[in-house]
């Protein structure tokens, strides 16, 4: 059954087979975007590319979309002469 997510601010109803991927395209938002929704007791899902949203998503959840990676970066510092 289709449901409404938010995206940027905007409504967007999307269908019962509609992927992540589909949905960045339709937003116009880069593929290099890691998507996610913060639930009602604050925890971060992130959604995977081929994710349906309607099986990850709840109805009227806000969609975020950030650019690059999220996690911890590791720095090489193998090099570093200053010791």
């Amino acid at each position: 059954m289709p449901q409404t997510v938010i995206v940027n601010g905007e409504e967007i109803l999307v269908g019962e087979n509609t992927t992540i991927t589909v949905l960045r395209k339709a937003a116009g938002i880069a593929e290099e975007t890691i998507a996610f929704y913060q639930t009602d007791n604050d925890v971060v899902r992130l959604l995977q590319d081929d994710d349906v949203i309607t099986e990850q998503v709840p109805e009227g959840a806000t969609i975020e979309f950030h650019p690059g990676q999220i996690g911890l970066r590791f720095e090489d510092h193998s090099n570093d002469t200053r010791r």
